[in-house]
């Protein structure tokens, strides 16, 4: 079955593995040329790369894919895998950001993604830089100032947190969504003062809220 790319990158792994870089990367570069336009075999041969620990060349893979597929988004939710395996938390931001700017559905997975690097220490100065670009570049995106509130508050600042709140709320075809997040999220976290003021703002602003 010499056109079956799961034995190719199958093939290839076995290559890298017994110490035969070169015959691996031609085995997979065959993989790819026999049929560029199948997704799948990009897919396979990215996450050969990824399983071996040679990341640049798997990233590599991705990038020239949406070159070939004339697709910008394509693969963005593995690409964040990868740069998060890295600890490039920057890029696994802005690639989270891209899947779900193109696929909106994917909401609550990203955003659950995103808040679990945000929860990461070393990670808030790469994601605070990521997320002000994404806001620069979409500022009427509700999620990018969903998301720049969610790590906000997470690092105590807690008025700015809530004017993004509030920001994304103004932009939501649901308003008043992210305000009771963070007034509920403030809960948890124990600042209760914030919380009161918070909720009596929201009553006000929104009487009649479920």
């Amino acid at each position: 079955n010499p056109q079956n790319p799961i034995t190719q990158a199958d093939l290839a792994e076995a290559y890298f593995a017994d110490n035969m870089a070169d015959s691996g990367r031609v085995t997979i570069e065959r993989m790819i040329t026999s049929d560029p336009q199948d997704r799948e075999r990009h897919h396979l041969a990215a996450q050969t790369y990824m399983r071996i620990g040679r990341y640049n060349e798997g990233l590599e893979i991705y990038r020239n894919a949406r070159v070939m597929l004339g697709d910008s988004t394509i693969f963005a939710e593995d690409m964040a895998r990868f740069f998060e395996a890295r600890r490039e938390y920057a890029g696994a931001v802005e690639e989270y950001f891209r899947w779900l700017n193109a696929h909106p559905e994917s909401q609550r997975n990203v955003q659950k993604s995103i808040t679990n690097l945000i929860k990461v220490p070393e990670a808030a100065p790469q994601i605070t830089a990521a997320l002000q670009r994404i806001i620069k570049s979409y500022p009427k995106h509700e999620y990018a100032h969903r998301l720049f509130g969610d790590l906000l508050l997470e690092s105590g600042r807690i008025d700015s947190a809530f004017a993004e709140y509030r920001r994304a709320d103004g932009l939501s075809g649901t308003p008043g969504q992210h305000r009771l997040f963070g007034i509920e999220r403030a809960i948890e976290t124990k600042k209760y003062p914030t919380a009161r003021i918070e909720a009596i703002a929201f009553l006000k602003d929104y009487p009649k809220h479920p």
